[in-house]
């Protein structure tokens, strides 16, 4: 997933989102301690789009805060 397919999402579907992909980078590492996942890569992949995800809410917070001012 790229940032620019995050940013244009709401806030409500980052969140949902984001517990999606918590639950499924859970289930990658049990899989990968027993045995299981073929590439290791996954893992990785899952991460990389949770940061851009809390990105792109730290960034809605951040001009939400500033609004607000």
């Amino acid at each position: 997933m790229k940032f620019s397919e995050v940013s244009q999402k709401s806030p409500k579907e980052l969140v949902t989102l984001e517990n999606e992909l918590r639950e499924e980078l859970f289930h990658l590492c049990i899989k990968s301690k027993t045995g299981q996942l073929e590439k290791k890569s996954q893992i990785q992949v899952v991460r990389h789009d949770l940061a851009r995800i809390k990105t792109r809410m730290s960034e809605l917070r951040r001009e939400a805060s500033g609004a607000k001012k």
